[in-house]
């Protein structure tokens, strides 16, 4: 149970640190270009936090049988795909928890300081241009959610693929499966 609320606390602070540096990142930046470059900006915040969104589904419905066929053949990033499937739990909470719901509470600031810009045009404008924010993520997220659960074990396959890569560029080793007794930790 201590481990649990250590995990908790040390989600918030995370949470906490990096929302912190992106919204000061993002405004900054937002106050410092024209309008188009901030819708821009606007709509990538958004579909980042939809495609965490479709990870973190699909890393809780994907089959990891499928994985170890292709471990087996090692075929490149489904060591990775598998220690993803065996870490749902971790996996889900910080693509949905995290990363998601940070884009979306800066999606919501963007939007806000766009409006706000705008506020010598239309008051519709301001709202449209908020509703629009919050419509393109909830529309967004729920299509990615059925695709997620659809294509979930190819999705988190395609993510194992690009960790595999990332690894071997950068020489860091983020999913590292530990050799031990343990049926958990193994691949077979």
């Amino acid at each position: 149970m201590a481990d649990h609320w250590r995990s908790v606390v040390n989600t918030f602070l995370m949470v906490l640190i990096v929302s912190f540096f992106l919204n000061a990142g993002s405004d900054s930046l937002l106050a410092r270009v024209g309008l188009w470059p901030s819708l821009l900006l606007l709509i990538c915040i958004v579909l980042v936090g939809v495609l965490f969104d479709l990870v973190g589904t699909a890393v809780a419905a994907a089959k990891e049988a499928p994985l170890h066929a292709m471990a087996g053949n090692k075929v490149p990033g489904a060591k990775q795909a598998i220690w993803l499937t065996r870490n749902a739990d971790s996996v889900a909470s910080f693509c949905n928890d995290v990363v998601g719901d940070i884009c979306g509470t800066l999606a919501g600031a963007a939007a806000a300081t766009i409006a706000f810009r705008l506020s010598t045009t239309s008051e519709i404008l301001k709202i449209f241009i908020a509703a629009m924010s919050a419509s393109l993520t909830v529309g967004l997220k729920r299509a990615g959610k059925s695709i997620a659960i659809k294509k979930a074990t190819n999705i988190i396959y395609l993510v194992g693929k690009v960790i595999y890569y990332f690894e071997r560029f950068t020489g860091l080793n983020l999913t590292e499966i530990k050799k031990n007794n343990h049926k958990k930790n193994r691949i077979e």
